[in-house]
């Protein structure tokens, strides 16, 4: 069950545990939308939402998700939104690289790209930025 419900491809895990939150009234006022899942192999820290929000200079919002605790392992996903602090821009692969050494994986639902690339630590910026 853990296996379904963190697989971001599953279907059957979607139907399972659907979630049905409405970003159309936040999409415009966020730089960022994303799903993002807790994966089956990685631990994640209970704290990762204000350390993201701290890390990214962002207001993290959360719209749906279900998570699970199942043997001890935490499974599910959430959509969530980022809206960027005055002055702050991140590119999208620069968000889910380091979304990603938190242990989790995204996909993105919507997406207002920045020009230029704050300051961010380096691990996490592509060589393209």
């Amino acid at each position: 069950m853990r296996d379904l419900i963190a697989n971001s491809h599953s279907r059957i895990g979607r139907q399972l545990l659907p979630i049905r939150p409405s970003l159309a009234p936040v999409a415009h006022h966020a730089s960022l939308a994303l799903e993002v899942y807790y994966g089956a192999q990685a631990a994640v820290r209970a704290d990762w939402i204000s350390l993201v929000g701290e890390t990214l200079h962002a207001r993290v919002s959360v719209h749906g998700g279900i998570i699970e605790d199942i043997r001890a392992r935490t499974a599910g996903r959430l959509q969530i939104s980022l809206a960027f602090h005055q002055g702050v821009h991140h590119d999208t692969a620069t968000v889910i690289r380091y979304l990603e050494s938190l242990g989790l994986a995204a996909t993105v639902l919507h997406a207002v790209e920045p020009s230029p690339t704050a300051a961010f630590p380096a691990e996490f910026v592509s060589e393209a930025a």
